[in-house]
């Protein structure tokens, strides 16, 4: 059916708004855009010094930056888009939500330097934020007293509340509350200093497997935490170590559906200029290219009634099978489903 003239001058409507808001209508390769935080404690997080060889670089956002120091520096615009586009300005009448101020709450399991906190806060979202770093969230601590500071003097204050929490993100241990998910998690087996000395840190695990599992935990307790329905969107950069390439983001990926995460979309992050650029005899002499974009990993928790449903399913295909088998003989008597490993498949809730 084709769009009559009504259709299409709402269509035009809906463009001129998208455009409005956030410059152009939303693609799947977005350009970082840094700018200058109103207030930026990230150059000094690890020993107050005032300046970093490696921030504002692209340094600061690869494996080169983390060894000598600088650490993944989620772009504020990705961050404020991913927060406004995957989240309603106010949240539906009768839900007050987290905080009790009708507002979305975002969940970021790596809290981290200041990544995500000022951003989230300043686009009206209600922000959460987990880390096992003393050190990141004693600084943590400071920009949110900063914010709430300036946020007291405003003429028009934002609404939007902060919570800092210092743990270990695998014991997350909410149950439907939150209204989104985004963070940039830590490299593996990289500078451990740069993150600081706790032993929960998830970089010191054995192995490259080992530290897969563990984020494969806080991905979980993302999924138990988030609302039916609510996207989860994470910044993943591949990288290499010891000579070995590790796909970083198609590994995510598979943790995003272990954990029942609908697979929904990505979008390349394109930092404009590479992070061996400045290294061009490297480049030609071991074949690695410049490597010049990150990914933003996108999954949704399937709403309520979608997961009710998946359940019911696949109970009735089991009990199927079981008296299908019963009715050719092949079993002597009919077992308990929870005596046969079938808890397995059926999903949680």
């Amino acid at each position: 059916m084709g769009k009559d003239e009504s259709s299409l001058e709402e269509s035009r409507k809906i463009r001129e708004m998208l455009t409005a808001r956030w410059g152009s209508i939303p693609g799947s390769i977005m350009r970082a855009q840094w700018g200058t935080s109103v207030i930026d404690l990230s150059t000094s997080y690890q020993d107050q010094k005032a300046d970093s060889k490696w921030a504002d670089t692209p340094f600061s956002l690869s494996s080169v930056g983390a060894r000598h120091g600088g650490l993944s520096r989620m772009p504020q615009n990705v961050v404020r888009f991913a927060t406004q586009f995957f989240t309603l300005d106010k949240l539906p009448v009768g839900d007050l939500g987290y905080f009790g101020n009708g507002l979305p709450t975002v969940l970021d399991p790596f809290a981290g330097h200041n990544s995500r906190l000022e951003a989230v806060f300043r686009s009206n979202r209600n922000y959460v934020g987990w880390d096992v770093s003393a050190n990141f969230m004693r600084l943590n601590r400071q920009v949110k007293a900063m914010l709430e500071e300036e946020n007291s003097r405003a003429l028009f204050p934002i609404e939007a509340k902060m919570e800092l929490v210092e743990g270990d993100s695998r014991d997350i241990n909410y149950e439907g509350m939150f209204d989104f998910c985004t963070t940039s998690p830590p490299f593996y087996d990289l500078e451990l200093d740069s993150y600081g000395p706790e032993i929960e840190q998830l970089g010191r695990g054995k192995s490259y497997n080992d530290f897969l599992w563990s984020l494969g935990q806080v991905v979980k307790s993302c999924y138990r935490a988030l609302k039916p329905g609510a996207f989860i969107a994470w910044e993943f950069n591949d990288f290499r170590r010891d000579g070995e390439w590790y796909p970083f983001h198609a590994d995510a990926i598979e943790l995003f559906k272990r954990a029942e995460f609908q697979p929904w979309d990505i979008i390349i992050i394109d930092y404009g200029s590479g992070f061996l650029e400045a290294f061009a005899s490297d480049i030609a002499h071991h074949h690695i290219v410049s490597k010049q974009h990150s990914y933003l990993i996108i999954g949704r928790k399937r709403p309520a009634q979608y997961r009710q449903l998946k359940r019911q399913e696949t109970r009735e295909r089991l009990l199927n099978e079981v008296q299908e088998a019963k009715v050719e003989g092949s079993l002597i008597h009919q077992p308990s489903l929870f005596q046969t490993g079938v808890e397995e498949e059926l999903p949680d809730i």
